[in-house]
């Protein structure tokens, strides 16, 4: 499965000349050691053209940046996550998990500003990672389910994600 996530255009725009890596933290996307490899005046014109691309960085106080995207990035990523058709319950017992959060989240819809954006983060960084999502599903469905109880939005927008992630799934387990 491809990740959906903007990291080798990140890597262009930084010219190769640095690391850009999902972050482990999901308050934040990528980080990257670009400070540590720039001058100032570099750094200002690059800052800039992320700026001018939908990205935003700031300094983590490591010499690292931190890059996430901005409003109208991040709504243009989730464009092809909008519009889908809820799959049967999967054969693979390893995937009930992330089945049940999509059935949750797809059952609460709340407006895209509301929505917390780090369980969104938790699962695009692991779009690829087919057992790392599988492995962080059932976290995500307990916050979810603390998120209800305390009558908190969902990152509802993270059901399409996984529709199509539970669709791309068994696409490969075919092959």
């Amino acid at each position: 499965m491809n990740s959906p996530l903007p990291q080798a255009e990140i890597r262009g725009i930084l010219s190769g000349k640095c690391f850009v890596h999902k972050a482990t933290e999901n308050d934040m996307l990528f980080v990257s050691d670009a400070p540590r490899r720039f001058t100032d005046e570099q750094l200002s014109m690059l800052s800039g053209r992320l700026t001018d691309l939908g990205f935003r960085q700031w300094s983590t106080g490591k010499s690292l940046w931190a890059i996430d995207m901005d409003e109208q990035r991040w709504l243009q990523l989730m464009k092809p996550f909008e519009s889908f058709a809820i799959g049967s319950i999967p054969e693979d017992a390893r995937l009930l998990d992330v089945y049940a959060l999509m059935r949750l989240l797809f059952a609460h819809p709340a407006y895209w500003v509301n929505q917390p954006r780090e369980p969104i983060r938790a699962l695009l960084k692991r779009f690829d990672q087919p057992e790392e999502l599988i492995h962080i599903a059932p976290v995500l469905l307990q916050d979810s389910a603390k998120r209800l109880r305390e009558h908190q939005p969902l990152p509802s927008v993270a059901a399409g994600i996984l529709c199509v992630w539970l669709k791309e799934f068994a696409k490969e387990a075919k092959l």
